[in-house]
């Protein structure tokens, strides 16, 4: 099975119902009643603002093979997941701290000992069969077409689904493996109050994954400004001044994104 990008919408609902629906989320009070941008290279801006605290964690490096395969584990299991690269390595360790994490799953090249203090560094080994292993549960491999797909790939993750995401144009490395330990699965976080996350197909995909882990729903729209698309005014209409996260330096700021959702609806209801 092949993943591409999702269309645009043939129509839409009116914006009074779309509207109406965005503001009757009930959101926790943790989240700013505001829209706020994330630019997160390493996950862990999102790994905080989800996660008060996680015994598991995932941490992948940043090629797109070990991002999508981390993002289907991490997203099923509910766990955290943190990009490494060397520059990242004190921001990762530290986020594997805060969250007190016992068990740590590295995919791909990532340069973690073998243990943390007292957290259990587990090397992934690259194969279909060790996420079986890993959870117990049957994995089915699904490639991703190209890269513009990635994000739209991990936000239609449901959490529920054990799927495996591939890079069509980039090989995962493989290799054999010791009988591994069990990765526990936890529930979701989000307890049906989770704030409305938006992303375009350029935001960082830990960030994305991690909204997803929490239980968050993420629209991906074809640009980080309300006013250029139907598809994204239609993503974030009412939300000017309601929780909302946004994934990517695409969206500027918080306070810009919010005048300009203020503003696409002013445009749209002039409209005849």
């Amino acid at each position: 099975m092949t993943v591409t990008g999702a269309p645009e919408p043939s129509a839409a609902r009116p914006l009074t119902e779309l509207r109406a629906d965005n503001r009757s989320r009930h959101v926790a009070d943790r989240f700013p009643e505001r829209p706020t941008v994330l630019d997160d290279p390493s996950g862990t801006a999102s790994s905080e603002l989800f996660f008060s605290s996680s015994v598991t964690v995932i941490v992948a490096a940043a090629e797109a093979a070990p991002q999508l395969r981390a993002a289907s584990l991490a997203v099923f299991t509910h766990a955290p997941l943190l990009t490494y690269t060397p520059e990242t390595h004190t921001e990762v360790v530290n986020e594997i701290a805060r969250l007190g994490a016992s068990r740590v799953l590295t995919v791909g090249q990532v340069g973690l000992a073998a243990s943390v203090g007292e957290t259990t560094v587990i090397r992934d080994p690259g194969t279909l069969s060790a996420l079986g292993e890993l959870t117990a549960h049957q994995f089915t491999e699904v490639v991703v077409a190209e890269p513009a797909d990635m994000v739209q790939a991990v936000a239609n993750l449901d959490g529920v689904t054990p799927v495996a995401l591939t890079a069509g144009w980039e090989e995962m490395t493989r290799e054999q493996a010791a009988d591994l330990p069990a990765f526990p699965i936890a529930s979701r976080r989000d307890a049906q109050q989770g704030p409305l996350v938006v992303a375009t197909p350029a935001a960082q995909v830990a960030a994305v994954a991690n909204a997803r882990s929490f239980g968050a729903d993420v629209r991906v729209v074809p640009d980080a400004d309300p006013r250029a698309t139907e598809r994204g005014l239609a993503a974030m209409v009412g939300m000017a001044d309601r929780p909302l996260i946004a994934l990517g330096d695409e969206f500027v700021s918080g306070p810009a994104l919010s005048r300009a959702i203020q503003e696409a609806e002013a445009a749209a209801q002039e409209k005849p």
